[in-house]
């Protein structure tokens, strides 16, 4: 039986399948990090267009995140984007919200919080 290991990123919360995903996923990871830390929320909240790693920043989400949401999405449907000369895609900042807020959970009366 072959044992079959899997690779967790803690940052993006991501899983592969093998280690040379892994060190790939490292570099993109550290540069998301990186993104993240020079990139200011309040500036983002401004905007009415944001880009692939605005709209990471915005959303707390990982870049591979926001892709799987704008292809693949959920039952109730996918992250709208714009996409601009093939290449450059671009969310509106109130439609990510609007996403977002579809995708809310309210727990129901009596219901009891695990500790």
């Amino acid at each position: 039986m072959r044992k079959v290991i899997t690779y967790h990123c803690d940052h993006c919360n991501g899983f592969l399948s093998s280690e040379s995903e892994m060190k790939i996923h490292e570099k993109e990871c550290e540069a998301h990090r990186i993104v993240h830390d020079w990139l200011d929320i309040k500036e983002i909240e401004k905007k009415t267009w944001l880009n692939e790693n605005e709209a990471a920043v915005y959303t707390g989400f990982g870049i591979g995140m926001l892709d799987k949401l704008r292809f693949k999405g959920t039952q109730l449907g996918t992250l709208p984007y714009v996409l601009i000369s093939g290449k450059y895609v671009r969310f509106r900042r109130v439609e990510i919200d609007k996403y977002l807020m579809k995708h809310s959970c309210t727990p129901q009366s009596g219901a009891k919080i695990k500790s």
